[in-house]
């Protein structure tokens, strides 16, 4: 580039200088020193390097460009920008309505530009009708009027008793896990809760806002916007928290942005605590939905930094990269220009040490996730509002991939910068290309299907049971081990049982010594007290049997199989309690319950089968004995539900029964090798391998599977 301009003798005279609505404000990135102007009337920022502030810190009215440019000549030697650079610093500065050349304002063109920009907004919601924005209010002056009631919550007070909230519901949540996932699982998304939960959704949110509307108080900060964002058409509160940006210190900014996941956390403990205080009920229902709602949901959405929600901005902040999603798809396309079609002279998006590796990691991972949400919108649109969420997938898809691909297809058709190297570009993509779809349509990759098994038994008669009430006081074995016939495998106390054959002896002697002291003669008296004699040594015989089968010992040789838990020495139980099993190695297989939509693969296609077991994580061969026909209309057992921790969703609508939300069907497995170190009733993970195929079929099979799991087609 030159570094005299023709246009210069154009704009030499010019004395320009900022507008009175613009504001600056001085930030470290990352070790280098960075400026950012704010345009109060409009509240949008931009961005400046130091070199470019030291410019526009000459710009005060006074001076004209000439003088500016040759004061940039003394001041920065070498750095001086070419006249173009000034030239086009001025432009940028202008159209932003940051500088003023002299003279009053151009009305015409002030106008010009607000009725640009109110298009640039209207095209932006037209090109993203899942996320609409509707300003509402100016909520400056309740702020101001509130703020000295919460702003404490804030400072370090609110944050000890924000830790002290979170503590608690933490360590409550993790009592009660068993119960809370159970209760979400089943209640959560009934028909009655629904309702209730798109009246406690609303009132959380605004509360969430709030907390970012405060935050920014805190630290003088103005809020000038409060509206509704329909989010895929659900309503959603927002706030205008941008004044955050101008804050120097990168903490309260991150502060500002994490306020709101901060405030819904507080509000999930809370209702954890009183979750597991009420009864059931309606206090207790909305407890459930605003920890669900303020935990699970934050965590996994607003907190989520792949997401340009809260998460983003405080990794952002923290990472010291601003605009992180934006620069990393520029530098990914920067990467393409430069490698593909090997482009020279291109500008970097990189301005720091270290930004590289964040743009590479962060670009790729957010690209994929966003494709993934993408997906995951369009099937719930398509399975909830069948013709409207066809229409919407297919432009979200339209807007999100045929777009870009069009801009890409345009960029290499037409671009002057591949002059003179259009040929190669195009020869390098067809190879690229090519190679893609060799992997992806030709080259076999392993494919197998996942699955929950249990340990089960063929016969239900192998249950060690105690045969009197009693205590364990010794459990020799806690795991499966190989026992003789007559091995002691647990000793029980009762001594109630013990004090009650002390007295039963004790009655029985004093009966016998009132038969002895009776003369012959007495044959009545006699007669009666033999009979009591007689009931105490049944009586003392029924004890005694009854100590005896407090040692309890293995009937037969085989495997014994214990019952699980830390708390076997020393549990109370009844008679007809289990102890355990007691069984051949051979009894044992796995039954493994498997959705609808897999069944047909796993049954026609099954190269091999692998248990892998909890704990040593050891890999077992095992082979197909039975399918059943059928699907199963109860589960077999509790633990292939989710609300025990399995993979089975259960329907919310059975209160007295596990009834599959969705057709899952059973299959029984024959392990090949001996079980060791198991539980009968214990999970395993299942493994079924496919034959290899192409990724492209395995893609299409599971997206077949979605339609017919989700959309019944």
């Amino acid at each position: 580039m030159a570094f005299f301009s023709k246009s210069w003798y154009r704009v030499a005279p010019l004395r320009p200088r900022l507008h009175a609505h613009v504001r600056t404000y001085r930030h470290v990135y990352r070790g280098d020193e960075w400026y950012m102007v704010r345009d109060n009337q409009s509240g949008r920022f931009h961005r400046l390097s130091a070199r470019t502030h030291a410019v526009l810190a000459l710009m005060d009215g006074r001076r004209t460009v000439e003088e500016i440019w040759k004061l940039c000549a003394d001041r920065m030697g070498d750095a001086q920008p070419s006249q173009d650079d000034l030239i086009g610093l001025m432009g940028a500065l202008h159209n932003g309505d940051l500088l003023r050349a002299g003279g009053l304002p151009d009305f015409e063109e002030l106008d010009h530009r607000a009725r640009r920009q109110s298009r640039q907004e209207l095209l932006g919601k037209v090109r993203n009708p899942l996320a609409l924005r509707l300003p509402i209010w100016d909520p400056e002056p309740f702020l101001r009027r509130t703020y000295p009631f919460v702003g404490w919550l804030f400072g370090p007070l609110g944050a000890l008793l924000w830790l002290m909230i979170v503590a608690l519901g933490a360590g409550t949540a993790l009592l009660h896990l068993p119960e809370l996932r159970a209760a979400a699982s089943t209640d959560l998304l009934s028909r009655g809760n629904l309702l209730l939960m798109a009246l406690t959704y609303p009132v959380i949110k605004t509360l969430h806002e709030l907390g970012h509307a405060y935050a920014t108080k805190r630290w003088g900060g103005e809020v000038h916007e409060i509206g509704l964002m329909f989010l895929v058409f659900m309503p959603v509160p927002y706030v205008d928290a941008s004044a955050a940006m101008a804050f120097p210190s990168k903490h309260r900014r991150a502060i500002v942005a994490a306020a709101g996941i901060l405030i819904e956390v507080a509000l999930a403990s809370l209702a954890v605590l009183v979750w597991s205080a009420a009864a059931p009920g309606l206090l207790r229902d909305v407890a459930l939905n605003m920890a669900v709602v303020g935990g699970v949901s934050t965590v996994l959405f607003n907190g989520n930094p792949l997401l340009r929600f809260d998460g983003y901005h405080v990794l952002s902040d923290l990472a010291e990269i601003p605009q992180l999603g934006a620069r990393s798809n520029k530098y990914l396309v920067f990467l393409l220009k430069r490698h593909l079609c090997r482009i020279p002279d291109l500008e970097s998006p990189v301005t720091a040490k270290g930004e590289a590796r964040w743009f590479l990691i962060y670009g790729l991972a957010a690209l994929v996730y966003r494709l993934l949400i993408l997906w995951v919108i369009c099937f719930f649109l398509i399975g909830n509002f069948l013709i409207f969420g066809v229409l919407a997938a297919v432009y979200s898809a339209a807007t999100a991939l045929v777009v870009p691909a069009g801009k890409a297809l345009r960029f290499a058709l037409f671009d002057a910068a591949l002059i003179g190297r259009r040929l190669r570009t195009f020869v390098r993509i067809g190879a690229l290309g090519t190679l893609a779809a060799w992997l992806l349509f030709f080259v076999p990759v392993p494919n197998a299907s996942i699955a929950t098994g249990l340990i089960w038994a063929e016969r239900q008669d192998f249950g060690v049971r105690s045969a009197t009430a009693g205590q364990i006081t010794d459990f020799p074995y806690t795991g499966p081990v190989e026992v003789r016939a007559g091995q002691v495998l647990a000793q029980l106390d009762n001594p109630d049982l013990k004090a009650t054959q002390i007295l039963t002896k004790a009655q029985l002697a004093e009966a016998q010594a009132r038969f002895d002291a009776l003369p012959q003669d007495r044959r009545a008296e006699r007669s009666i007290v033999q009979s009591q004699i007689d009931a105490g040594m049944e009586r003392l015989a029924s004890i005694d049997q009854q100590l005896s089968q407090l040692t309890i010992r293995a009937v037969r040789d085989g495997l014994w199989i214990p019952i699980s838990g830390d708390d076997r020495v020393y549990r109370l139980l009844s008679r007809g309690d289990i102890l355990g099993y007691l069984m051949q190695p051979e009894d044992l297989f796995v039954i493994s319950i498997v959705p609808q939509t897999q069944v047909d693969r796993i049954v026609r296609d099954t190269q091999a089968i692998e248990l892998r077991m909890p704990g040593t994580g050891a890999l077992i061969p095992a082979r197909m004995t039975r399918a059943l026909p059928s699907a199963v209309a109860e589960l077999p057992h509790p633990a292939f539900a989710s609300v025990n921790g399995g993979r089975v969703l259960i329907d919310p609508t059975v209160s007295d029964a596990l009834v599959p939300l969705q057709s899952q069907f059973a299959i029984e497995l024959l392990p090949d090798a001996p079980l060791d170190q198991v539980f009968l009733g214990q999970r395993v993970d299942v493994k079924f391998r496919h034959s290899p195929q192409p990724l492209a079929v395995t893609l299409w099979t599971k997206t077949r599977q979605v339609f017919l799991r989700d959309l019944n087609l």
